[in-house]
């Protein structure tokens, strides 16, 4: 399974698993019952076989109980396989990666599998191009004006930063400061949060080059 492939499959059956989330709440919601509003656990059937619904119903949400356990553990199966098969030679920079907060297990391998050798890059700003989270340019007259991101590469790797860029700004307080200040720059949430992922990525490729962990409070 490589690297866009296993991104894809993981993709795709996270959606199902939402889906089947959404299912569960629904036939709850024909009985009134509101209180699972951010997610369900799997502890979450036993409360749910004691409430006062159809028993017919009751059958339907633990089929959808089973398919749910089913599919997370394809999901985790996928994950361990994927990091089972980090060479020992690259595990120093894996653990490098895994110091960013926000970075986890699966990010940093799939970082690993899709850059390869990140001397390749001789600089921080072209391994950001590379994953299209540069901004595009144009010319106006006189003026180079910046647009959206490129967009080219992995876009599911793409996402994945972005994910780490939102746990980032909450355990960095330094990164904190720079999105709110490109917040108040831009207006524009989405914007901000794309140049803490560009920040992000050059920033690790910066540590892998010179060895070093991720340090909190430095603004780079």
């Amino acid at each position: 399974l490589n690297n866009r492939l296993f991104l894809r499959t993981r993709e795709q059956l996270k959606r199902k698993r939402v889906s089947i989330i959404n299912q569960i709440k629904l036939l709850l919601l024909q009985f009134n019952i509101k209180e699972f509003k951010t997610g369900l656990r799997f502890s979450d059937l036993e409360k749910i076989n004691s409430m006062p619904i159809a028993e017919e119903v009751k059958m339907n949400i633990q089929v959808q109980f089973k398919v749910l356990e089913l599919i997370t553990n394809q999901i985790s199966y996928l994950e361990d396989q994927t990091i089972s098969k980090i060479k020992e030679d690259k595990r120093k920079i894996y653990n490098l990666l895994l110091s960013v907060p926000g970075m986890g297990k699966i990010t940093a391998a799939t970082l690993l599998w899709e850059i390869g050798d990140w001397n390749r890059f001789d600089n921080k700003k072209k391994i950001a191009a590379y994953l299209g989270l540069t901004p595009s340019e144009y010319s106006s007259g006189e003026n180079i004006k910046r647009g959206r991101i490129t967009g080219q590469g992995n876009p599911q790797i793409r996402s994945l930063l972005i994910e780490c860029a939102w746990i980032l700004i909450r355990k960095d307080p330094a990164m904190e400061l720079v999105f709110k200040r490109l917040m108040t720059q831009t207006k524009n949430k989405k914007k901000a949060i794309v140049a803490i992922a560009r920040r992000l990525i050059m920033r690790s490729h910066a540590m892998i080059i010179r060895d070093e962990n991720y340090q909190i409070g430095l603004v780079f």
